[in-house]
């Protein structure tokens, strides 16, 4: 039952806790180092937790904070409610192109990353034009891979492009940024105001040049009717400081992101022995849907020098579940995703107020998504398939943006814990004596509130210092273990398949194709056994059902056969196979002509007809039956064959046509008037059918003469 809000604010106004109690002057180090024992006697603390301040930080540093104005700590609990597409960096298919700006900002890259990239320059000298791409305003690992309007091409060791249809017309030399670079010869070459000074140091960047074709082929080489956008998928930043081996490298770990984040860009502290501890987190494998395993927590980005600091720190979060806050020496610590046992409590003296909900929010959502970047669908802003939170409730759905993810597995796992502190039972909110500076770099929290009836556990989203410097205002939600802890096998909905993947012809094609009616609306398509290597895709459409296109769906690995549930009764479905690698490869599909086979929800036929006679009245004939008494009848199909000229020998039920479906009860008389039927001989026939169209035996014939 949802306790109305009103209802324990009210009461707990009633209490002595909001008491004004006297507040004593006393010298700064006394206050700090007293704090412990004689400030906050309700408050449980894990023994050690006092060493900092026994160490003689002062209170100026500890309430200077860089997380934001009096802002002590902020988690995804809190950061969860931020997660709006407007609030998160720009859709990675924005940045696959080569764009020029009076003013550009710098661009750091994190991890594995498609970028277009500034325009540095752009310039045509004979047949060609040539520009160049800042990918980066710092040294990277390297180029992983090309594309030129976002299709992957290859290059010779001169740089020329060697795919088809670009090849001998286009030319990508890179350059990492790292000492020692220097200016690109062509361009030196090409273009006189381009001199060795150019040599771009410190960035990474990359030369290109586009070459004039004929008219013949210019479509083809040029579909966009401009030079090529260049975005390739690059490894970012490569000094980036591992404390664990005591160098510098590339490294998507997020926990190791984050810091340098913190040093590089905020220009504040970490503690590396604590930062060291975050990195071994983020690198733990964890089982994904796949039963395979990958490390924890990555992040892969690119953020602007005109992004503001709560909006990288949002992005940065909401990527590993992470939880942030100001340390008493002044330093920013972190967390990354993952359940913490509380070590301080919280008890009715300690709280000038508490407000608390219980229950779910009138519309909260029971699906959640996850917008992130797909590294098949060629890095682009992708959704995950739904996770189904509630599926007996609301079936509004939640899109949470997580751009700098990268994986399937990790963007779910976001998408779970959005659910989770969305739906918690309780939402709290209040002010804390002073012994609210012991949440300082604590994510969960033990609540015992003897008059509230409260004992849980909460996960902090924000802690600020008030601004009296003698209270704290906290918000967060009740949380438990199990919360955290993501079963990948249950928990992760089925994974999109993506059809804008290049083709490969040298991938071997699948044959056999064929397919039977299961029953109950269900089709089983078998196909001839493949390598172990290949995972056969199978699409299907129908026109009856709605279905115009395609959809696709992935067998699973080693089986040769599919079975489609839940399709339309009656309703015609299309289907072809084709084989997929996996480095996403694909044949062509076949057959080319796409096998046809009707869903049936009922295979039984039901028994023939008890009666079945017809009978001229007037210029009218009156059929008479009387259906089985069957459970699976449904309605009783009447044909007639029409032969003007006079009797014949045989009637041939292939002369009729269906004229009359009557629909009735199992082992009820029925009828119908053939009314104003021509002049000559006319035969019936007549069949039961049941819901799915299949017939019974044939009753008849029955001939009648109109003259």
């Amino acid at each position: 039952m949802r306790t109305p809000r009103c209802l324990l604010v009210a009461g707990f106004l009633s209490t002595t806790m909001l008491t004004p109690s006297p507040v004593q002057a006393g010298p700064v180090v006394g206050f700090v180092a007293g704090f412990l024992t004689t400030a906050v006697p309700g408050l449980t603390i894990a023994a050690g937790a006092g060493a900092a301040y026994a160490a003689g930080a002062g209170a100026a540093a500890f309430f200077t904070t860089t997380l934001g104005s009096l802002v002590l700590s902020v988690g995804f609990a809190l950061v969860s409610e931020a997660l709006k597409p407007q609030a998160q960096s720009t859709d990675p298919g924005d940045r696959l192109v080569n764009y020029a700006k009076p003013i550009s900002y710098f661009e750091r890259v994190y991890g594995r990353v498609r970028n277009g990239g500034v325009m540095g320059c752009t310039s045509f000298r004979g047949d060609r034009r040539h520009y160049t791409a800042i990918l980066a305003s710092h040294s990277i690992k390297r180029v992983v891979d090309h594309y030129l309007d976002d299709v992957l091409v290859e290059t010779d060791v001169d740089g020329l492009v060697i795919t088809e249809p670009y090849g001998d017309y286009g030319s990508i030399r890179t350059y990492n940024g790292q000492p020692g670079q220097a200016a690109d010869a062509i361009l030196v070459d090409a273009i006189p105001e381009w001199t060795a000074a150019h040599d771009m140091a410190g960035l990474a960047y990359a030369a290109i040049y586009a070459r004039r074709t004929s008219s013949e082929v210019f479509s083809d080489v040029y579909s966009r009717g401009d030079i090529w956008n260049y975005a390739p998928l690059i490894e970012g930043n490569d000094r980036i400081w591992d404390p664990r081996d005591e160098t510098y490298k590339y490294t998507n770990n997020a926990a190791l992101v984050i810091a340098h984040e913190i040093v590089t860009t905020l220009g504040g502290e970490v503690d590396w022995e604590d930062v060291a501890f975050e990195a071994d987190v983020s690198d733990q494998l964890v089982t994904n849907a796949d039963g395979g395993t990958q490390r924890r927590w990555t992040i892969n980005a690119l953020f602007s020098d005109d992004q503001d600091w709560e909006e990288i720190k949002t992005i940065l979060l909401a990527a590993c579940d992470g939880f942030m806050f100001e340390r008493t020496d002044g330093k920013v610590g972190f967390y990354v995703g993952r359940w913490q046992e509380p070590t301080v409590t919280l008890r009715d003296e300690d709280f000038l107020s508490l407000q608390v909900t219980e229950g779910l929010e009138i519309g909260v959502n029971g699906r959640y998504v996850a917008q992130y970047v797909e590294p098949a669908n060629l890095y682009r802003k992708t959704p995950t398939g739904a996770y189904i939170a509630d599926p007996d409730g609301r079936q509004t759905t939640r899109e949470i943006p997580a751009l700098a993810v990268d994986s399937y597995d990790q963007a779910i796992r976001i998408a779970v814990r959005t659910a989770a502190v969305e739906r918690a039972q309780f939402s709290l909110s209040g002010r804390l004596k002073l012994s609210g500076k012991y949440l300082m770099g604590q994510r969960f929290v033990r609540i015992e509130h003897e008059e509230l009836g409260l004992s849980m556990t909460v996960e902090i989203g924000k802690l600020v210092r008030v601004e009296d410097s003698m209270s704290y205002e906290f918000q967060g939600v009740s949380t438990v273990a199990s919360d955290h802890q993501f079963d990948a096998a249950t928990q992760s909905p089925p994974r999109p398949v993506y059809e804008n993947l290049s083709s490969d012809n040298s991938v071997a094609e699948v044959a056999g194709l064929s397919g039977s009616v299961m029953g109950a609306g269900g089709i089983r398509y078998e196909w001839n056994t493949q390598e172990q290597s290949l995972t056969q895709e199978i699409r299907l459409r129908s026109i009856d059902a709605g279905q115009p296109d395609w959809q696709s769906y992935i067998a699973a690995t080693g089986q040769s056969s599919f079975a489609a549930t839940g399709l339309l009764d009656g309703a015609t479905y299309e289907a072809q196979v084709r084989n997929r690698t996996s480095a996403g490869r694909v044949s062509g599909w076949l057959p080319v002509a796409p096998i046809s086979i009707t869903a049936i929800v009922d295979s039984t036929p039901p028994p023939e007809l008890t009666t079945f006679s017809a009978a001229r009245v007037g210029a009218d004939i009156e059929i008479a039956l009387t259906s089985p008494n069957d459970a699976g009848y449904f309605a009783t199909r009447i044909l007639r064959a029409d032969y003007p000229t006079g009797f014949v020998a045989t009637p041939d039920v292939a002369d009729a046509i269906v004229v009359r479906i009557e629909y009735g009860l199992p082992g009820n008389v029925d009828g119908w008037i053939d009314s104003s039927v021509p002049v000559g001989v006319h035969v019936y026939w007549a069949e039961p059918i049941n819901r799915s169209g299949i017939p019974g035996p044939l009753s008849g014939p029955e001939t009648i003469e109109i003259t």
